[in-house]
């Protein structure tokens, strides 16, 4: 690799050694402004500074010594200008092996290495931090995206912000998704490796018992409602008044009899036809969508059963 002014630096720093040393050993009786010694250290000493100057300011490749948290015994490499330096560095900080369960500051610092001391050169230090989000959880029970809510019987805290806690100068939110029940916990007053505060995390915790109880009465709600309000459209229509009564709205008729199973009573009379009561599973299967299976079933005496099942 060329490096002309890095080596142009190089020779002045050399020639100045050289002044240094003839003027330490000259023996002439001259004042220090008439001693060419002297006159000639001061001339090196300017030509290595500038020669240095001109290395410093140049977008010539040259080594940098970078470290942090990407990586802690410190590394070398080349580069010339800062932004290519905060490039490389933020890449090499994304690409690596992390634990991606929750939030990741990494900072990290690079520094010119001087080709005369190898000692690291400050001014003009580059600095930056990364922030890696982690890798959110897939969404189970067949959903593409997590529903995040704040239910205050499984979060707990006041009333008006379920699942806030103070923490410093910020807060922790704790949410939990509606269609799996994993939760997702957000702090607003993180800090890095380095102590630095007032930064934003994420993490994720698996679903327990307490949301996937509510998780289960979430839906068994939803089903009913749905239910409910096909029954109640159907039975609103004029055009069915020669069918059976088949659910009081909102009464004792819907009975839930499993996770994800439920059963409408005490339809029809008597005079309830077969075709009534298929007539019946058809209508309501029109209102609920292909997500449900209908049957029915006469029982012992003259009325029927309608059951509704969701399928798996």
């Amino acid at each position: 690799m060329t490096r002309i002014l890095a080596k142009r630096y190089q020779q002045a720093a050399a020639a100045l050694q050289v002044a240094g040393e003839a003027h330490d050993d000259c023996a002439c009786s001259a004042t220090a402004s008439d001693c060419p010694a002297y006159r000639a250290l001061k001339v090196a000493d300017s030509a290595n500074d500038a020669a240095r100057a001109a290395w410093l300011d140049s977008d010539e490749k040259r080594e940098w010594r970078w470290g942090g948290d990407s990586l802690p015994g410190g590394e070398r490499g080349h580069w010339a200008r800062p932004s290519e330096v905060e490039d490389d560095l933020c890449e090499w900080s994304e690409d690596g092996d992390w634990d991606r369960s929750e939030t990741i500051h990494l900072s990290d610092w690079a520094r010119m290495i001087d080709p005369v001391t190898e000692e690291d050169v400050h001014d003009g230090e580059v600095e930056i931090t990364v922030t890696l989000q982690p890798e959110e959880p897939d969404c189970g029970r067949e959903r593409e995206d997590h529903d995040w809510k704040s239910p205050h019987s499984v979060l707990g805290g006041m009333e008006e912000s379920p699942g806030v806690q103070g923490n410093g100068g910020g807060v922790v939110i704790s949410e939990v998704c509606a269609h799996c029940g994993i939760y997702r916990v957000t702090d607003t007053w993180a800090q890095d490796s380095g102590g630095r505060q007032g930064l934003t995390s994420v993490s994720y915790k698996d679903a327990d018992a307490d949301s996937l109880a509510w998780l289960d009465a979430r839906e068994q709600r939803e089903q009913r409602e749905q239910i409910v309000d096909a029954c109640e459209a159907i039975a609103g229509d004029p055009a069915n008044d020669h069918l059976p009564r088949y659910l009081d709205a909102r009464g004792d008729d819907l009975e839930h009899v499993r996770e994800g199973e439920w059963q409408i009573v005490h339809i029809g009379t008597d005079e309830t036809t077969d075709t009534d009561f298929d007539a019946l599973v058809q209508l309501l299967g029109a209102k609920l969508g292909t997500r449900w299976s209908i049957d029915w079933q006469r029982d012992d005496g003259d009325e029927g059963t309608i059951t509704l099942e969701t399928r798996s």
